[in-house]
């Protein structure tokens, strides 16, 4: 009986700290995506988008590069944001394997000590009061 509690306990920790992982993703793509808003509102209150690609054509001409080439260029923070992402997915997998490795030893611990506690019981050498 002591094995199946710890068995159910176990399972819940592990979907505790799944759906805590899962929430804190969801909020950092929440918070990213309402910088990327913010920043785009700062960028579009003082510079028209036509402007903004008028020069972008001319810069592109100027480089003797395509657009799409230019864009590649300038797009460098979500080359740095998808660095992040990745760093924080790995991040996350090292801390659900701790985990994982935490529960295993206390699994091995508790299931250690139950089959001693067992013996213990069955043995005549315990004196119950």
């Amino acid at each position: 009986m002591g094995f199946l509690c710890h068995s159910y306990l176990h399972i819940l920790c592990l979907t505790l700290a799944t759906e805590l992982q899962r929430n804190v993703k969801e909020i950092r793509t929440r918070i990213r995506h309402t910088k990327k808003i913010q920043q785009e509102k700062k960028y579009d209150s003082g510079i028209s988008k036509e402007s903004v690609h008028r020069a972008q054509y001319l810069a592109a001409s100027i480089l003797n590069i395509s657009k799409t080439d230019l864009d590649d260029i300038l797009d460098v923070e979500d080359d740095e944001v998808t660095e992040q992402i990745k760093r924080e997915h790995e991040n996350d997998k090292e801390w659900m394997s701790y985990l994982q490795k935490l529960l295993e030893g206390q699994s091995a611990l508790l299931i250690g000590n139950w089959e001693i506690a067992t013996k213990a019981m069955t043995s005549s050498q315990v004196f119950l009061p």
